[in-house]
């Protein structure tokens, strides 16, 4: 690529680290604390030496906050320690590169969280990796993280498993698990997040009826394209019209209310 790497259209690369384009310092310059460089075409500045993977460099900015990355044609793997590099992090955006590897990247640091007293998950709130090409399983370790608000792992390579754990989640307000080859039931317990506005489950592998949801806060609701069965639950058919957006389409489902318009009933099951 013949990148020069002390000097670029978007980086002067020999000026004050906290002078470059989307990077944060605290008000004493003396800690990076966030990274905030989305849609920068990255990966054309960055050295060939490190193109295809994120610089292990970023481990040595622990005092971290928020790391938005999205957009940026990135491909590679994320450095080993990546998960548990960062304890103040807050807010983590890598979506839409091509970052690879298996999910337990991620996983396996989270794990280890319990033996790493210097690292608090709970203090995460956004977390997007959408768009990439990780694999192996989404994540089952996230009871820490009881202060996540936002969670979208949709459309990567995961390998097919049963619905994560995500009742001791409550904070959660935005869940988009679509495209990660879910199969087996939507858990019961996905009623107690009362907080979630935003939840996508479609385009997945899965079956059995459609469990009671938290109806209150709900405004957009995907669930199609899967193998889902039985009636539509009353009080979500209620709700239909303070809904944003709702998708029940190819399914199975059977749509009882009489106080249903066409023009709903249509918007349900809308192409199916």
């Amino acid at each position: 690529m013949g990148v020069n790497p002390i000097s670029s259209d978007v980086y002067n690369f020999s000026a004050p680290l906290c002078s470059w384009k989307g990077v944060v310092c605290d008000t004493q310059k003396k800690y990076v604390i966030g990274l905030l460089a989305s849609g920068l075409d990255l990966s054309s500045l960055i050295p060939e030496s490190t193109i295809g993977n994120i610089s292990v460099g970023i481990l040595k900015c622990q005092n971290l906050v928020s790391v938005s990355i999205t957009s940026n044609q990135i491909i590679g793997t994320v450095p080993d320690g990546f998960s548990i590099a960062f304890p103040k992090l807050k807010n983590l955006d890598i979506s839409r590169n091509a970052i690879q590897g298996r999910q337990n990247q991620f996983h396996g640091h989270i794990s280890q969280v319990n033996a790493n007293s210097s690292f608090n998950w709970s203090h995460l709130v956004y977390l997007d990796l959408t768009e990439n090409q990780l694999s192996g399983e989404s994540f089952h370790d996230l009871n820490d993280a009881h202060n996540l608000k936002h969670l979208n792992l949709a459309h990567n390579r995961f390998s097919q498993q049963e619905f994560p754990e995500i009742s001791k989640l409550p904070s959660l307000e935005y869940l988009n698990l679509s495209r990660t080859s879910l199969i087996g039931k939507i858990p019961t317990e996905i009623s107690y997040l009362t907080s979630l506005s935003t939840l996508d489950l479609s385009e997945k592998h899965l079956t059995s009826r459609i469990p009671d949801l938290n109806v209150k806060n709900l405004h957009v609701l995907d669930l199609s394209l899967n193998n889902l069965t039985g009636q539509v639950p009353l009080p979500l058919l209620e709700n239909l019209h303070q809904m944003y957006k709702f998708n029940f389409s190819f399914n199975n489902l059977i749509f009882c209310a009489s106080q249903i318009t066409l023009e709903t009933f249509q918007t349900a099951f809308v192409q199916s």
